[in-house]
């Protein structure tokens, strides 16, 4: 939205500036008034009261890492080079990018841009509560060799505040499409597919249309939350006719997948949402379209090496006509490698009347030991000799299954239950009894995991019993499968670290790793660091004790030490039956492990700062409310500083607030903060709003580094009070053409309605939502006028055949009391020409209309 063209020389300047371009207030009554954020008098007796009270600091907040939001696209094949948008929040312009694969470049290209607020349509009520954090973002470019397997890649970032989480980009095997529809259908030629897209506004919906030339079972799956997406998507299906075919929703955290019958030759349409039809440029998803059945579970769920045996699968549009739940069965043969615990199997499905097959993979243990199976409410299976595996399917009823087994006295036995359902990911619980009823050993959740397991010794010779349970509520569904191992403790260890550690210049910081160990290991572990960044130490001696838990490694920077961040690896080895065991510590994630930690020398912060207002400002929505800011300065830091919009808002930011970037002077002790109250804010509730300072620090090397701070806590925030609005903007909706022609002007009547308190003119302006920097239509407005006829001009390239959302906004400028704004950072989201007004010396007053304009075809 460029609005501050029509500055300078316009009738802007000449009604709000006297002679020597100084601000002047329309009434003296009205620089007076209270209500209004740009009152000199009341900003004066503001400035007296923090010379005399003082602001209150809080022990010094911990600084904010830089966090990951997503890639976008989120994925692409194989040996391609691509241009990519990374987005994260509270990022710095010395922000360093660590992929952890070796095999990938990744190579930043431009400039930190703004944040990005979601815009109209905004979320109104409860809804609009915690919103999501908002983004930067930064373009690069992302080289894959064409020998990379398919499968997910981690990223992090780093910055001399602190380091990330890990994010995930996905390199796939087949087809890649990119996101085009634009509000309409997006039409896909080619089967297998991956769609990468994103839901950036609120009640936005992608549709795409497939087709296909035979009758077949068409499979679907949206990917979001294993990309880091923190939101619920929701995957439907229709018709050519827009009727409804089959619609999954994500009310866990756990993506959508689904599959139907696709009729030969008809169009349908899948349509990607999120849960609460919500927005934002972290939404970003990976559809991806197949044409096959879909198998989510097997029994048996494994086989012994080296044999054959009849698998019955279980999946959806196996029978070829249904959508159903449905089997079929198909003979395996397992590998015989010595080392080969788990295989995929590929199995042929020729399709009902069509000479063409699918392929079907189905995912299978491996063991060297006997295979048995129970299915359904029957009485307790009998096990005729250990070792054992048993594949389990609960029955219509869902309740325990029982296995009954004789072993002697001493005899030591792993038992494991696991789920082996994808779509029906179970939470099983392991109990053993002896002959008499007596319980003897439970488990309900193994580490890292719902399944369940122990080891146990037995005392003494006889028969013993299991009973596997579920407390999912899904063991009642056809398709529950789960698999029993009861073999030899196999002593084994893992061991886990945490994603990212910080360690700041001149301090030390303990990394906690932690050790899993599994059927009975509890002897001691030596564990080392590599690639730790240049000059950080650690003990000589790392060692977990036997039968402990985890071990701090303490980790020493020097104050000479430069602020970087380096990927580490930490490996523990242990003696177990005489033979040494090694393994490399992994840090959970989305799609599974990461074998790095990223770990980083930070610098100190170097200003703190706090909101000086202590009860909640009552500011009328769509004015600008100077809110004072109180500085403090740390570390003999007497540079200038700059105060930005904190990226991870208070639960109450709702629909959002502007704000420019502040610069704040070096003897200052405090700074106003011009904050814009959006039209669309309601008046039921507070609104909050978190602030973060940058400050620019040469670390030892000379290099410039952007240290970042913010207020202490979600309360401790800029507090505002929304009441009325001072403007108000009626676009006449009756008088609208029903359908508009690109080049052809129309005129359109507006009602304004103003306060009393606002007695300045006004500048009408018309634009499309979607390119707000093109105007349609501009207007000055007297005080006295309350009806006017905006003239509109429609773009000649306007896209025919397609509804536009055009946009009325009205703009006032209010004389007031202005920091100095920052031109280097570039972090504000607020729009140029609102930065641009207060620039020079006004505050903005503004309000928005809405409305769907159908384009007419050409």
């Amino acid at each position: 939205m460029n609005r501050l063209t029509l500055l300078g020389e316009s009738s802007w300047s000449r009604f709000l500036t006297d002679g020597n371009r100084r601000p002047v207030a329309s009434t003296a009554s009205h620089a007076r008034t209270p209500v209004l954020s740009g009152c000199r008098a009341w900003y004066t007796s503001l400035i007296v009261l923090v010379v005399f009270v003082g602001a209150p600091f809080a022990e010094t907040a911990q600084p904010p890492d830089p966090q990951i939001g997503y890639i976008f696209p989120p994925g692409a094949a194989a040996g391609s080079e691509v241009e990519i948008r990374l987005g994260g929040f509270n990022w710095t312009p010395d922000l360093e990018f660590f992929v952890h694969d070796e095999r990938i470049r990744l190579n930043v290209t431009g400039r930190l841009s703004q944040i990005f607020l979601p815009g109209a349509p905004y979320l109104i009520g409860a809804k609009a509560y915690r919103p999501p954090p908002m983004p930067r973002e930064v373009t690069a470019t992302l080289h894959i060799p064409a020998d990379m397997p398919p499968g997910p890649v981690h990223w992090q970032v780093a910055n001399a505040s602190g380091t990330s989480q890990i994010g995930v980009f996905v390199v796939g095997d087949q087809l890649e499409l990119l996101e085009d529809n634009r509000g309409q259908q997006q039409r896909i030629e080619q089967l297998p597919v991956n769609v990468s897209g994103r839901l950036e506004r609120h009640e936005e919906v992608d549709r795409y249309i497939i087709r296909t030339d035979r009758t077949t079972p068409v499979t679907c799956a949206v990917a979001a939350r294993r990309l880091g997406g923190v939101f619920n998507v929701v995957l439907e299906v229709r018709d050519d006719a827009g009727r409804l075919v089959i619609d999954v929703a994500d009310t866990r955290g756990h993506d959508a997948v689904l599959t139907f019958i696709a009729e030969k030759n008809r169009d349908y349409r899948v349509c990607v949402r999120e849960l609460d039809f919500r927005g934002n440029r972290s939404y970003v998803y990976r559809l991806s379209v197949t044409e096959g059945p879909r198998v989510v579970a097997s029994m048996p769920s494994g086989g012994r090496r080296g044999e054959q045996d009849i698998l019955q699968l279980i999946g959806f549009g196996l029978d070829g006509v249904s959508d159903r739940l449905s089997s079929i069965s198909r003979q395996v043969t397992f590998p015989n490698e010595p080392k080969t615990w788990n295989f995929s199997s590929v199995s042929q499905f020729p399709f009902s009347g069509d000479k063409r097959e699918f392929e079907i993979v189905s995912s299978l243990a491996v063991s060297d030991y006997p295979e048995q199976q129970i299915a359904g409410d029957q009485p307790p299976l009998e096990i005729r000799s250990l070792p054992v595996a048993v594949t389990g399917l609960f029955g219509p009823r869902g309740g325990p299954q029982r296995v009954r087994f004789n072993t002697t006295t001493g005899e030591s036995w792993a038992m494991r239950v696991l789920s082996r359902c994808a779509h029906l990911p179970l939470d099983l619980s392991l109990k053993l009894r002896d002959a008499d009823g007596k319980q003897l050993a439970e488990n309900d959740d193994l580490p890292e995991t719902l399944d369940a397991g122990f080891v146990w010794t037995a005392p003494s010779d006889g028969e013993y019993e299991l009973t596997i349970s579920d407390s999912s509520g899904r063991n009642k569904k056809h398709g529950a499968v789960y698999r029993l191992e009861i073999v030899r403790p196999q002593p084994n260890f893992r061991l886990r670290v945490p994603q990212k550690h910080n360690v700041v210049q001149g301090g030390n910081s303990e990394l906690t790793v932690q050790v899993i160990r599994e059927d009975g290991f509890s002897g001691p572990i030596r564990v080392s660091m590599t690639d730790l960044p240049a000059g950080m130490t650690l003990p000589q001696e790392l060692i977990i004790p036997e039968n402990k838990g985890e071990l701090k490694v303490t980790l020493s920077a020097a104050e000479d030490l430069p602020a970087t961040a380096s990927l580490v690896t930490v490996t523990g080895v242990a003696t177990i039956n005489d033979r040494n065991v090694t393994h490399t510590a992994g840090t959970l994630t989305s799609v599974g492990l990461s074998k790095k930690v990223l770990v980083a020398v930070t610098m100190k912060p170097r200003i703190d700062i706090s909101p000086i207002e202590s009860d909640e400002r009552t500011v009328h929505r769509g004015t600008t409310h100077l809110a004072p800011i109180a500085t403090k300065r740390l570390e003999s830091f007497s540079a200038q500083a700059t105060l930005q919009l904190d990226a991870v808002q208070s639960p109450k930011f709702r629909q959002g607030l502007f704000c420019p970037d502040v610069v704040v002077p070096e003897d200052a002790e405090s700074v106003f903060f011009p904050c814009f109250v959006p039209h669309v804010c309601e008046t039921i509730d507070a609104y909050r709003m978190l602030v973060i300072a940058v400050a620019p620090v040469p670390d030892v090397d000379g290099r410039i580094r952007y240290l970042v701070s913010r207020m202490p806590a979600p309360d401790n925030s800029i507090a505002i009070t929304v009441e009325g609005a001072l403007l108000k903007i009626t676009p006449s909706a009756a008088d609208k053409p029903e359908e508009i022609r690109p080049g052809e002007p129309f005129d359109l009547p507006v009602q304004i309605s103003r306060s009393a308190k606002l007695t300045v003119p006004l500048r009408l302006e018309a634009y499309s939502a979607d390119e707000p920097d093109i105007k349609w239509g501009t207007m000055d407005v007297d005080t006295d006028r309350r009806t006017v006829h905006l003239p509109v001009i429609p773009p000649r390239n306007l896209s025919s055949n397609t509804p536009v959302t055009l946009v009325i906004c009205a703009t006032a400028m209010l004389p007031g009391e202005i920091p100095e704004l920052d031109d280097v950072s570039r972090a504000t989201p607020m729009p140029a020409e609102m930065v641009e007004i207060l620039r020079k010396g006004y505050l903005p007053v503004m309000a928005d209309a809405h409305m769907k304009i159908n384009v007419a075809k050409r």
